[in-house]
């Protein structure tokens, strides 16, 4: 593997990702990068560990609620 070569892939990537989706009002990405092999994650249930989403609950706050129904889904 190259090192000096993926981070320039990565930027023409998320620049072709970024043309695609102007129209969006804002154009974003979320990053999970594995530093060292052992780290590796090799199971849905591993990932679930560091990333995770959830609604808010509609009678616990139901502003956040209707705000994130509009803003994102």
């Amino acid at each position: 593997m190259r090192p000096d070569i993926i981070p320039r892939v990565f930027k023409q990537k998320f620049e072709q990702l970024i043309m695609k989706d102007q129209v969006r009002e804002a154009c974003h990405m979320h990053l999970f990068q594995i530093l060292d092999k052992k780290d590796k994650v090799v199971s849905a249930e591993q990932m679930n560990d560091f990333i995770s989403a959830e609604i808010p609950d509609h009678h616990e706050d139901p502003v956040l609620y209707e705000l994130t129904l509009s803003s994102v889904l």
